[in-house]
């Protein structure tokens, strides 16, 4: 295109340099210039020697006043050139710039875009593994408080089985009797039907209980408070049964062990450990409370000589979702509610065929 453009001026500047000889121009030098570019190489020559013959035939200032011509008319040309080259770089950097400036937003809003379209994907996905982490949780918790409501009821089902058959069987017998009862002999079954009574009102009373441990409503309230005087109002409560089976007691307590804890909830703790001890302990056995302080905490046992506990029963005496065959009933399971209820914990070591020992560990403060 270049070599094009140079051929062009050579002919142009040609063009201008040939004149009449009454000084008029013969034709325009574009319209030359393009002629003389399709002419055939004869003509050319032709066209040579006569453009030639013509210049020979000027004056010395013609020709001086045409080469001064054409060197103005191909500086002009040249400058033309040389702004449109200019002009024609200068916009093809703009179109550069531009596309590169275009590219480059559009990266930047492909890449916002698919960081948008991410983090969308992200949260959903999030949210959804928390909600199926908290729906399987809410599913094993219901799982998990259905089987504590099965175990329990059939635990209290069995606790009030045998007081329950006993109750029955002592109507039957006063009915089949009448009058045939001795004054000694009601007076006996007297006391049973009292015990057994008051074993059936203690199983409800630990179903009422656990049933409001359950729900998760039930306020604690803790208060810094003396041990014994609690365990000797616990042993009040069961001083009849202790003397039908002549169980000796050895206290084995300070007589200042205070302990942060809700006093109320404690003494069904204790009601329940001590219902326990002397229903499997035998007549004329013995039960030892003892107690003491270890960094600031506070340990507390209950000691029986019944038939003990197999190792079996011992991993399951605590668990409400578990079936044990000889259950110990609902005494044992509510006080270690009760105990983790008040910031405690409870423990027990047995060897069958010779007795238990129960744990309690409190905060003293």
């Amino acid at each position: 295109m270049r070599l094009s453009l140079v051929r062009c001026l050579v002919f142009m500047i040609g063009s201008l340099l040939v004149t009449q000889t009454n000084g008029q121009i013969n034709s325009n030098p574009y319209f030359d210039s393009i002629r003389f570019s399709i002419l055939d190489e004869p003509l050319k020559t032709d066209y040579y020697l006569e453009q030639a013959a013509q210049w020979d035939s000027l004056d010395e200032a013609t020709k001086a006043q045409k080469l001064s011509t054409v060197l103005a008319t191909t500086d002009s040309l040249l400058s033309q050139v040389e702004v449109e080259r200019a002009q024609f770089l200068r916009v093809e950097k703009e179109l550069v710039q531009g596309n590169q400036t275009r590219i480059y937003f559009f990266s930047i809003a492909s890449v916002s875009l698919l960081a948008i379209i991410g983090l969308g994907v992200y949260y959903h996905w999030r949210q959804r593994k928390e909600w199926l982490s908290s729906l399987e949780k809410t599913e094993q918790e219901l799982a998990s408080t259905k089987a504590k409501q099965e175990r329990f009821f059939s635990v209290v089902a069995r606790d009030l089985k045998q007081p329950v058959s006993s109750l029955t069987q002592f109507a039957k017998t006063l009915q089949a009797s009448k009058n045939e009862v001795s004054p000694q002999e009601m007076a006996s079954l007297l006391k049973q039907l009292a015990a057994e009574s008051s074993s059936v009102a203690q199983s409800i009373d630990n179903l009422a209980e656990w049933s409001v441990i359950q729900t998760g409503v039930f306020n604690v309230k803790r208060e810094r408070f003396n041990l014994l005087p609690l365990i000797h109002e616990t042993l009040d409560q069961f001083k009849h049964s202790m003397e039908q089976k002549q169980l000796k007691i050895e206290m084995l307590i300070p007589d200042l062990l205070f302990v942060m804890a809700d006093r109320s909830l404690m003494l069904l703790v204790f009601r329940n450990l001590l219902s326990n001890a002397i229903r499997y302990s035998a007549p004329g056995g013995a039960l030892v409370f003892f107690g003491g302080r270890k960094e600031n905490v506070i340990t507390v046992g209950l000691r029986d000589f019944g038939k003990g506990m197999s190792v079996a029963e011992q991993r399951k005496v605590f668990v409400t979702t578990s079936s044990v065959p000889e259950s110990r009933g609902t005494g044992l399971l509510l006080a270690y509610e009760l105990a983790r209820a008040c910031g405690g914990k409870m423990a027990v070591e047995s060897d069958e065929g010779k007795g238990s020992t129960f744990y309690l560990t409190l905060p003293e403060e």
